[in-house]
């Protein structure tokens, strides 16, 4: 069995690279292969399997961005020093006066609980 990675540029409609890898190996090992390369203001679109919170960090460094679900395990936060996560179920789950069309907010990304 194998794995096919492969990376596209959109606005270039340039393929930048394609690779065979073992089917054995882990999404999340991949993507830690595909950040070399990583310029100002590029856009990420990864499958959740690719993601984790060092891939993610990587990404913002490099002052570029990510599009992707957030695992279940992934907490966020409205600040650095922040102990209680966004409580994003306020905003997702209320209809009327909270519900949002789109919501842009600079946040924190962590493991689990900070308490």
């Amino acid at each position: 069995m194998i794995s096919i990675q492969y990376e596209y540029d959109f606005l270039s409609g340039q393929s930048l690279d394609l690779g065979l890898t073992p089917g054995t190996q882990d999404d999340q090992s991949d993507s830690a292969d595909f950040t070399d390369d990583i310029q100002m203001k590029d856009l990420f679109i990864r499958d959740l399997g690719y993601c984790t919170v060092k891939y993610m960090d990587k990404v913002h460094r490099n002052e570029a961005y990510f599009v992707n679900r957030l695992g279940f395990l992934i907490n966020i936060y409205q600040t650095k020093d922040a102990q209680d996560p966004i409580d994003i179920d306020i905003y997702l789950k209320e209809p009327g006066k909270n519900k949002l069309d789109y919501m842009y907010e600079e946040v924190f990304l962590d493991f689990y609980s900070r308490r």
